[in-house]
Parts: structure tokens; C-alpha cells; sequence
């Protein structure tokens, strides 16, 4: 029985074609424009905006594109150890941004 097909390629895609082998496709991305090709996973990155699927660039995308494609992503092997270094440096900013407010809180109580 073939996999159910993700509704993210009717949500995001325009001018989807078939490519040369299963479940790889020629895409437009609705959102910017991107021309991409390859299978959801490619997709997912382009719209999450993982670097490494052959996706050289983020795009800004809403947020619900940007949950959706998380959802998908996370259910997949394969970009389980990208998802965790994305989050790391998320946290990592984060991190940095706390410490940019303690010292600014430092330097504005200073007479």
C-alpha cells in the first residue's frame, strides 16, 4: 500500500511534477519562489530552513509553514540530529540574549 502523500506539497507547492525516480518532484515553492527538486524531506528543509538537505538558504516563511514543516521533520530519522543542533543554537541564542539584558540592566544602573 503506497504512503499517504503529505499535504504539504499541495499547501506550499505550485507546478509539482513527477521527477526521475519515486517520490522525488520539480517544485515552486508558493511562499518565495525557490525552484527545488527532490523528496518531502528536501521540502521540509527548505521550509523549516535546515541547511545540509541541499537547501542553501533560509527563507522567511509564516510560522504556521515553519510548524508544520518542524512536525514533519521531526517524525523523520533523518533530520533528528539537525533538529537537535538547531535547537541547541536556539538555546544557545537565547542564552545569549539573557545575558545581553543583564548587562545592559548593569549599565543602566550605573549613576
Amino acid at each position: 500500500m503506497p504512503r499517504k502523500e503529505s499535504p504539504l506539497w499541495d499547501k506550499y507547492c505550485l507546478n509539482k511534477q513527477a521527477g526521475k525516480s519515486s517520490g522525488n518532484y520539480y517544485w515552486d515553492c508558493k511562499l518565495c519562489g525557490f525552484h527545488g527538486s527532490g523528496t518531502l524531506t528536501r521540502l521540509v528543509a527548505h521550509l523549516a530552513g535546515i541547511k545540509g538537505e541541499g537547501i542553501d538558504k533560509r527563507v522567511q516563511v509564516s510560522l504556521e509553514a515553519y510548524q508544520e514543516a518542524m512536525a514533519v521533520a521531526q517524525e523523520s530519522e533523518l533530520t533528528r540530529k539537525k533538529l537537535k543542533r538547531i535547537k541547541e543554537v536556539e538555546a544557545m541564542e537565547q542564552q545569549i540574549e539573557l545575558q545581553k539584558g543583564m548587562v545592559d540592566s548593569m549599565f543602566q544602573s550605573q549613576p
